[in-house]
Order: C-alpha cells, then structure tokens, then sequence
C-alpha cells in the first residue's frame, strides 16, 4: 500500500480510530478504579558463586562465565522454588497468627480481617501461640503435615499473601551486572507483608542453600573416606604382592643384578675364546713334539747303516793294505779298491749327515730334553681341555640363569606400575579428602550467603501504573483497529479501481462514476459528475469517429445490477447536450427519464430477443448515435454479430463487486467473439480511486488535508 493510500483509510475510518481507544481508556479507567496500591521491599545479597574462595583450600577456584551464569541460575531457581516459597509462607502466616490484632508493623486491619475469615478461631487457638511465632510455626508445620488438606493448603495455593503462584508473580531476582550480588524485590498490597515476606523468603533461602553445600560435602567426605579406603587396600595388597615377587625370585635390583648378568656373560665368552686358543697352540707343539719321536726310528736304522759301512770300510782298507803289500798285484785292483774305499767314506759321511740332522728338533730342542718338554705340554694341555668343560658348563649354566632372569623384568615392571598406580589413586583421594575437610571447615566458619542491604519496609507505595494501563489500552487499541482496517484492505478482493480492472481484463478503463449512495457533499458532486462524463464521452469519440454516420455503443454487464441504465442515461443527457440526436434501445419496464424530441427510446422483450429482432430494432433506430443496453449475459445469450456491428462495446463494471473466476470465464468468452473496440465504464467507485482518473475530486478541504495531499500525491 502506499502512503496515499494509508492515508485515506485513516481519514475516512477516523471515527473507529478515534472512538475504539477512547472506549478501550474509558473501559481500563472503570476496571482500574479499584486497583489496589502496591508496595515494594527490596534487598541484596552477596551469594559469592564465583569470587576467590581458595583461602582456606589451599588454592583459588577459578569459574569461568558458562558456569557462573549457571550457578546464578541455580540460586534464582533455589530462591523461587515452591518448597522455598512455601516455608518463608508458613513463617508468615505463624507470624500473623501468634498476634491477636491488626499491627501496622506486621499486618493491617485489612488484611488481618480477611485472614480470620479463612482461620476459625478453633483452628488459631490450636495452632497459635500469642507472642511467640517460633512455637507457632512448629505447630503450624506439624498440622499442615498431619493434615494435608486443610485450610492452610488452600492459603498456600490460593491467598494472594500466602499462595505460592501469587508471591512467585510478585517475586523479582536478578544478578547485578556481573557481580556476585543479587537483587531481589518483592510486591505486595500490604506494606507488612511485603517486608516480612521478602525477610522469611531471604532467610528460607540462605538456609536452605547453606543446608544443601553442607550436604554436598559431607556425601563428598563420605565419598573420598570409603574410596580412600578401598585404595589403601588395593595399595596394600599390590605392596604384599610385589615383595613376595621379588622374595620368591630373590631380587635385589633387578637392573643391577641384569646388567652384572650381561658382564659376566660377555667376560665368559672371551675367556672362553681365550682358553680355546690356548689350547689350540698347546695342542699344536705336543703334536710337533710327537713328530720328533718318531724319527727315533730313522736315527738307530742310520747308526746300523754307518756301523755296516765302518766296517765294510776297514775291510778294504785292510783289503788295499794287503794289495799293496803284495808287489804282483795289477794297479787296476789297487784303484778299483781305493774307488770302492772313497765311496764307503762319502756314503758314511752322508749317513753321519743324517744322523747329526736328526740329533735337534726343528725348534732347536735337544733330543734328551723333548720328553719332558713333551710331558709338561701334555699335562697343560689336559688341564686346558678341563677348564674350558668348566668354562662351557658354567656358560650353560649363565644361559639358564638369563633365560630365568629375563621374563621377571616384564612382571616387575607390571607389579611395580600397579603399586605406582595405587599410590597415585591413593594420594589423589587423600589430597580431595584434605580438600573436602576444608571446605566444610569453610562452611562451617564462613556463611555461603551475605546480606548487604537488609529488607527495607516499605513507607510509600509504588507508583501508579493505572496511567500506563490506560495508555497500553488506547494504543493498543488503535494498533489493534489499524491493522485490523489494514489486513481487511490487503485481503480485499474487490476491483476497487481503474488499475485493479485493468489488470484484471487486460481492458481499458475509458470512464468512472462515483457510488453516489456515498458520494459526500451533494453539493459539489454534480460538478464532478461533469467531469467524469466528459472524461467518457471524450475517449468513446475516439472510437465513434471512425465509424459510419450511424454511431453504434452496445453496453453490457455480466451480472445484474451493476448500472448499465444509469449510465446509459447519464452519457444520453451529454450527446443531448452536444446536440446528436440519440436513439436508446433497452428492456421494456426500464425508465425512459429524458424528455427529448432527440431522444428515441426503443425496448425489447428478453424472452423474444434473438439475432432478427435486434436487427428489426437496429433498423428502426433514427438516432445519430445508437445506445444499446445487451441483457446480462449471465441469464441471456451473447450476441457476437450484434457485438461486432457496433463501433465500440462497453463493459460496465460495479468497482465495489468481488471479481471470480467465473466472470473472468465469461469476459473471455466475449472476448473470444468480438473483434470491435472494447472499454470498460467502472461504476460506483470509491470517491479517493476516483482521483486516480479524474483528479483531486472538487470538494471543499481544510489547508492542512489539501497539504497532505499534496505531499502524498
């Protein structure tokens, strides 16, 4: 909508706007007038959820700003919760029954009288103990619990001083800013009641929050103790289980005992390698010494040889003397001999070689002392041999000890780990009880709430919100009404203006006329019904003027009512006025007003209309300029070769009709058929859409209205 438009609906729906709030305000006003006067009490306190409180426990507890707005939550809903509530009422109401009379410092005579019209005197001489509130409040707990149904149910249900729906509507409590204070307010009728009230429900509360982080704790200490318990146990018996461990597999130091394992293990093996290659030298010489013994042998077989050859020498030797001697002996015996005695020496000469070679071994030992060296090889190389069966059994005998030792490490390793574990666990639970001790010692030694500024009685009253109540009313009212008058526009169906119907028809508006049931200011209307027929007359000539000597207008409507004849009529008195004389054909029973000799009127029966008789009709009209009324064509047949005849075709629409489907389907219909000029004439248009074609309607407006308008426009 525009402004222009929201405009005009306030101005011309200005007596509901104006009127509606003023009876909403008039109507607040009677229903305010006996509101009572509300007093207010207020107090603060310091709950300390998130301020440094590691004085006494050893550190300071750090709460970020997710758990300190959680925590203020609790308290609010600690503070507003109905047990809460309900026993600050029961304090309350053992306060006013230990008096006997009204006291402006506790109840007024008000409120007094009307408390003794639900206590009967019976149930208060029962319950009541004069002057004494605490003793009352015992036994006032102590019927309400015996009696759950009673009287004093229904005071905490329903009584406006007493009722836990009422305190918790009139029960206000907020964190200051992001401080550890908490402000808290309480209204009532009764200047005595809201004191005392907010007293009894701040003193619930601090109770009853202090009572919950004692019983926090002391589950917490009971909590630790019998953990604390079950971990000493388990801490012992994995201690017993570790030391029969390292008692059974006889452990002193597992890494000590594993790395002198590794040593003598490492030293075997090159003692081992050491006496290995001793051996093999020590077996190397007695076998050399062995060798010698054996050419023993040789040496006696050689002395033979030698003791053969000396003698076969001195044979001939004496053999050559005795040649020699005999003077006939031929000089060829004597050399042969000599020969054969040269030979002799030179092979015992070669024999006693040999035998001086084998007197000294290869070492340069001699022969006498290769025995005893031989013996004393042979004795170091048994205890050679010996010692390294020693040295092997005790190297199995290493092996064995390792392949024992080795897998004890994994398992002392675990059982250690486990007492580690135990430990921890316990020295963590004896660390939380420690802490659990400290915290009740802080409960017990530091309230867990402050009051900073005590209850106030309450001297005046708030102020009065019967004002604010009557203004609420009239705006919402007037709210309520414009929106009301807005939606009720948007929702509109109806075809309201010249802009609506053409974008409904995809047809021209060529004219409009006021709804002159409406029209205001009958006075002016006739100057502007003159304008809005010459607006008509001004476009149908547009179409008339190319046509023949004979003007044909055929108006149509598709429902009835919608002013054909009105208008027909209306465009009559102007082509009257221009001086074309007019012939009108339309219904019989419809009134022919104009009193012209130029003015021909021409009717027809619905019932026997059909294509001749409009021709008959057409034939008989004189006029310069034929006006033809087509019956509505929802209850008669269109007449397309009628329609097409004439030089223009006019719908005639009510602007204040809703626009279906269904006239859609019939203005298609027609549309589908002709193929001469079509208009539209809106009838009965609202006076502010008429502008929209015509104009600033002529009507008589103040300075201020003519300069909205304008501003709007």
């Amino acid at each position: 909508m525009s402004l222009k438009q929201i405009f005009t609906l306030l101005w011309n729906n200005k007596a509901v706007l104006i009127l509606t709030p003023l009876l909403v305000a008039a109507l607040v006003y009677l229903l305010t007038a006996s509101m009572s006067k509300q007093y207010e009490s207020s107090a603060v306190v310091f709950t300390e959820p998130k301020s440094n409180r590691g004085e006494t426990t050893g550190g300071v507890e750090r709460i970020d700003f997710y758990t300190s707005n959680n925590l203020f939550d609790n308290l609010m809903l600690l503070m507003k919760s109905r047990e809460t509530l309900n026993e600050a009422s029961l304090k309350l109401l053992a306060l006013h029954l230990s008096i006997d009379q009204p006291a402006p410092n506790l109840l007024s005579e008000k409120s007094f009288m009307e408390l003794q019209e639900h206590i009967s005197p019976a149930l208060k001489q029962a319950i009541g103990v004069s002057g004494d509130p605490v003793q009352t409040y015992l036994n006032l707990v102590a019927f309400h619990h015996s009696y759950p149904d009673s009287v004093v149910d229904y005071l905490l249900r329903e009584h406006p001083h007493y009722g836990y729906e009422d305190i918790l509507d009139n029960l206000f409590a907020a964190r200051r800013s992001t401080s550890d204070m908490m402000e808290v307010k309480l209204k009532s009728d009764d200047p005595a009641v809201c004191y005392h009230s907010l007293k009894y429900i701040l003193e619930s509360f601090m109770n009853r929050y202090g009572q919950l982080k004692e019983q926090e704790n002391i589950n917490s200490i009971q909590y630790f103790e019998e953990q604390l318990r079950l971990s000493q146990n388990r801490l012992a018996a994995s201690e017993v289980q570790l030391k029969e461990f390292i008692s059974s597999n006889q452990i002193l130091n597992y890494y000590e005992q594993g790395k002198y394992l590794d040593v003598a293990q490492l030293e075997q093996d090159q003692d081992e390698e050491r006496a290995l290659r001793l051996a093999a030298g020590t077996k190397a010489n007695l076998d050399q010494l062995e060798d010698v013994f054996g050419s023993f042998e040789e040496r006696q077989k050689a002395m033979r040889v030698i003791d053969s050859l000396q003698r076969m020498l001195t044979a001939k030797r004496l053999e050559l003397e005795g040649l020699s001697a005999a003077r006939q002996t031929p000089t060829a015996a004597l050399d042969r001999t000599a020969e054969e005695i040269n030979g002799l020496q030179i092979q015992i000469n070669q024999t006693t070689q040999d035998l001086i070679a084998t007197s000294t071994s290869i070492q340069g030992i001699p022969r006498k002392n290769i025995l005893d060296e031989w013996l004393r090889l042979n004795l170091q190389y048994q205890e050679q041999i010996e010692a390294i069966a020693v040295m092997k059994n005790r190297k199995e005998q290493l092996d064995q000890k390792i392949t024992e030792f080795a897998p004890l490490g994994a398992e002392l390793a675990r059982l250690e780990r486990e007492v580690k574990v135990n430990e921890n666990q316990y020295l963590s639970l004896l660390h939380g009880l420690n802490q659990a001790r400290l915290r009740q010692y802080d409960l017990e030694t530091t309230p867990s709430q402050t009051l900073i500024d005590e209850p106030l009685f309450p001297k005046k009253p708030l102020p009065s919100k019967r004002r604010i109540l009557i203004a609420g009313g009239v705006l919402g009212s007037g709210f309520m009404v414009l929106s009301a008058l807005i939606l009720i526009t948007l929702l509109d169906s109806t075809i309201k203006s010249a802009q609506r119907a053409t974008s409904l028809t995809n047809l021209s508006v060529a004219g409009a006329w006021p709804n002159t049931a409406k029209s205001s200011e009958a006075g002016i209307s006739p100057l502007l019904h003159k304008r809005l027929i010459k607006q008509f007359y001004n476009q149908i000539m547009v179409f008339l003027n190319l046509g023949g000597p004979q003007k044909k207008v055929l108006f149509y409507s598709i429902a009835h009512g919608e002013g054909k004849s009105f208008l027909i009529k209306k465009l009559a008195e102007e082509l009257l006025l221009q001086g074309s004389p007019v012939t009108i054909i339309h219904p019989k029973g419809s009134p022919e007003d104009i009193n012209s000799d130029n003015c021909q009127y021409l009717g027809y029966h619905e019932d026997e209309l059909n294509h001749l008789r409009w021709q008959q009709l057409l034939e008989q009209a004189q006029g310069e300029i034929v006006l033809l009324e087509h019956p509505n064509i929802q209850f008669s047949n269109i007449y397309f070769d009628l329609m097409n005849q004439a030089d223009l075709n006019v719908l005639v629409m009510d602007a204040g009709k809703s626009w279906s489907s269904s006239d859609q389907a019939y203005l298609g219909n027609v549309k589908k058929g002709i193929t001469t000029p079509h208009v539209i004439w809106l009838n009965k248009m609202a006076e502010e859409d008429l502008e929209d074609i015509n104009g600033i309607i002529p009507n008589k407006r103040g300075e201020l209205r003519l300069l909205v308008k304008r501003m709007l426009s």
